[in-house]
């Protein structure tokens, strides 16, 4: 899945959060590339470049609420909201959509197809599709100055265009979309945590009317701090040995030693609570493979204990007993976790899917006691090198959750067509980490989980970064820098070639930080320079520099500065004697 452009329309009647009517910005991907080539938004905090992430996530939130069995009016009835999106999909040989003897031009060889979502304010959405080359061709067409316009109309005749209602439309949309933000940026976790409710409303609702069906969770996934643990056990359960290797050199994690699974029946209420044929069948699945069960009470009272001790074994029962994939087993702690929204009152829940778009969900949700959650993940230990005991995997810094959860989310996810949008995942990394994300995400997507053979993700990952590490392993034409001026934001693509840049340039030319060191040293050092009045000055200050500041690109430069002044100083001295 590639981003190729989306817009804003002029006649919106709202602004999406800072971004104005008539927004629009275009991509220009490497789809020939054979590897990940992250989209970077940079910029000062505040200049509107994790908005535009918040609208990729509420266009795609919308597009899949649209062919869902059981969408709100919330979102059905939305009349405000307007976009065009256009993107580029994998061909898939079951797509319903495309006929590869189609006069439109697809062709087999061709890694792509293109999609054009659309949503006019006042209306509902439509879909066309086309292919790489008429896309291409359109864009030129429409770059050119002076092109009369019945030539742009012949060309844009190329889409064909798809029936919004038609009960595959799935198939023209991103097979999975993560989100990950290191702060609290709630407005990006919104749609994601709606989608989530919408789904639980669905599930309890079939559940009244019987067990006997399957539930396919959400396209939408939103990994916070919950999703840690569930993301470190299926990856070092399950992936591929070499990639997890990829991610070791970074965390020095050996390997995942025990871990525990609690499952609680009584809801909120204290009512007992049932879980479909699906999910029954994952949770015998999870105690077959358990090293330790036990079970306890009956009905609502009813908890089961499952505790494992990580071996080869172990290993090999998830594989024959529930998946050998990693994320399979992710998708079932995921959907296993959605049950603890039986703890969560029935008017949070209704406010939630049918509140208005401004409300911040995350807000509203209530603090659950652990120990009345549904589902949990608790006492996981891990083996660490050079440390002979097991210890908490809660027990790792903050940086290391942070690069197992953002690296270990795309190592997992093998099925091309996926999105990944990250806000600030290097916020707790070290210069270094920093310095080594892009590589190791691009070394970790290299293998299969069942295959030595190097595996081909046709995926997108965009970035929001304020480190020039990180953007230094961009390149240039996928870097995008944003400012806000008079509350509106702009950007512009990247005037020089970031890839390889040192991270002087880059904080010089995107951050307007021309100085090597922080604003309190560089200031000491020009007030200190600055009081140079005579040579007695001149040394004592010379003495400080020399002792008190480390070295740096700055202190060398007021070096130079006192050398000046120290020349000028004899000089005067000089002429003064001469006159005497």
């Amino acid at each position: 899945m590639k981003l190729l452009r989306i817009k804003l329309p002029d006649n919106l009647i709202e602004p999406f959060r800072s971004l104005r009517q008539g927004f629009e910005i275009s991509f220009y991907p490497n789809l020939n590339n054979k590897n990940i080539e992250p989209i970077g938004f940079a910029g000062l905090n505040g200049s509107g470049k994790s908005n535009l992430l918040e609208l990729i996530s509420e266009v795609f939130y919308y597009l899949d609420s649209m062919h869902l069995e059981f969408p709100t009016a919330a979102v059905t009835d939305e009349k405000d909201f307007g976009f065009e999106i256009d993107y580029a999909l994998p061909f898939s040989s079951d797509n319903p959509f495309i006929d590869y003897d189609d006069p439109i031009g697809f062709k087999l060889e061709e890694s792509y197809f293109i999609v054009r979502a659309s949503k006019a304010v006042k209306s509902r959405a439509a879909y066309q599709i086309t292919s790489i080359g008429q896309y291409e061709l359109q864009r030129q067409f429409e770059s050119t100055r002076n092109v009369k316009d019945k030539k742009i109309q012949s060309i844009q005749g190329i889409w064909k265009s798809i029936n919004s209602g038609d009960r595959n439309i799935a198939a023209l949309l991103p097979k999975k979309i993560f989100a990950y933000t290191s702060g609290q940026n709630e407005q990006l976790s919104n749609c994601y945590l709606k989608m989530q409710f919408h789904y639980f409303n669905d599930y309890k609702n079939k559940i009244k009317a019987g067990s006997k069906f399957y539930f396919d969770s959400s396209r939408l996934f939103f990994c916070d701090n919950n999703a840690s643990s569930s993301i470190f056990i299926a990856n070092y359960l399950l992936a591929n040995q070499n990639a997890l290797k990829q991610l070791n050199k970074i965390i020095e994690v050996k390997e995942l030693h025990s871990f525990r699974i609690t499952i609680r029946y009584a809801d909120l209420s204290g009512s007992e609570i049932k879980f479909n044929q699906d999910l029954e069948r994952k949770i015998e699945a999870l105690k077959s493979c358990a090293t330790t069960l036990i079970e306890k009470g009956v009905g609502a009272k009813k908890i089961l204990t499952l505790d494992y001790l990580v071996t080869g074994a172990t290993k090999l029962a998830f594989q024959r007993q529930l998946t050998d994939s990693p994320f399979e087993l992710y998708k079932t702690f995921y959907e296993l976790e959605m049950q603890n929204f039986y703890t969560v009152p029935d008017e949070v829940l209704d406010m939630a899917t049918d509140g208005p778009s401004w409300l911040v969900l995350s807000d509203e949700l209530p603090k659950q006691n652990p120990n009345d959650l549904i589902f949990r993940i608790e006492k996981v230990f891990v083996k660490k090198n050079g440390i002979d005991k097991i210890i908490k995997y809660k027990g790792l810094s903050d940086g290391e959750h942070q690069f197992i959860q953002v690296v270990g989310m795309i190592l997992m996810m093998e099925e091309s067509g996926c999105l990944f949008l990250l806000d600030e995942p290097d916020t707790h990394y070290n210069p270094l980490w920093r310095s080594q994300l892009v590589n190791t995400i691009n070394n970790v997507v290299k293998y299969k989980t069942t295959s030595k053979k190097r595996l081909l993700r046709l995926q997108e990952i965009v970035i929001t970064t304020h480190s020039p590490f990180v953007i230094s392993d961009l390149k240039q034409k996928n870097v995008y820098i944003f400012k806000k001026e008079n509350n509106i934001v702009k950007f512009t693509q990247c005037h020089f070639q970031t890839y390889g840049a040192s991270s002087s340039i880059i904080l010089d030319e995107i951050f307007g930080k021309s100085d090597s060191i922080s604003e309190m040293a560089r200031q000491e050092l020009k007030t200190l320079v600055g009081k140079v009045k005579s040579l007695s000055q001149l040394s004592e200050v010379a003495s400080i520099l020399n002792n008190q500041f480390g070295e740096s690109v700055d202190k060398f430069e007021y070096y130079n500065q006192l050398r000046t002044i120290k020349e000028s100083l004899e000089r005067k001295t000089k002429s003064k004697i001469k006159k005497n």
